[in-house]
């Protein structure tokens, strides 16, 4: 039998104002690693958490923190639909047309290396951040919904963007790849 948990926590201070908490509880197998005898080993992981707040006086919507972003698809997003931090805004003009504008932090290598932010030769990595800038428009009409986005990204030189630590990974230029 294998078991885990999923919470989501709501903290609402009122109806312009929240914070969520979605953990995930265990992946255990009963007889087996975390659901073996002794079982003090399940670890807790967080899925999103985030603050979710509207503009006063408007219906411009602002969340910030981890949580999961997809482009639009009919069938799950091959360019961007997964959990990371980011800041996403999103303005509605009219019933016809929102536009969503978000910027995410894939990576910052800084916190993430074994030597603690720097290179093998003891220098600070500087260009090590995975950034990028996201637009999504939906635009809706009388039975259909268009939702172009763009999407625009940059890599640091000394970002490491294929696996941690892997200097193989890493480029000896800023790398901007976008898609359309």
């Amino acid at each position: 039998i294998r078991m885990r948990a999923r919470t989501k926590f709501e903290f609402i201070t009122s109806e312009d104002l929240k914070a969520v908490l979605h953990t995930e509880i265990g992946d255990a197998n009963w007889g087996n690693g975390a659901g073996a005898f002794g079982t003090d080993g399940i670890g807790i992981e967080v899925k999103e958490l985030y603050v979710d707040f509207n503009w006063p006086d408007t219906d411009v919507n602002i969340k910030a923190g981890l949580m999961g972003v997809a482009l639009p698809s009919n069938f799950g997003s091959p360019v961007l639909d997964d959990d990371f931090a980011t800041l996403n805004i999103t303005v509605p003009f009219n019933d016809m047309f929102t536009m969503v504008a978000g910027f995410a932090r894939f990576r910052d290598d800084q916190s993430n290396t074994a030597n603690n932010g720097y290179d093998a030769d003891g220098g600070i990595l500087e260009e090590d951040e995975f950034d990028a800038l996201y637009l999504v428009g939906v635009i809706s009409g009388d039975g259909f919904t268009i939702q172009p986005y763009f999407v625009f990204a940059w890599l640091g030189a000394d970002a490491d963007y294929v696996a941690n630590n892997n200097a193989n990974a890493r480029t000896d230029e800023i790398v901007n790849p976008w898609w359309l």
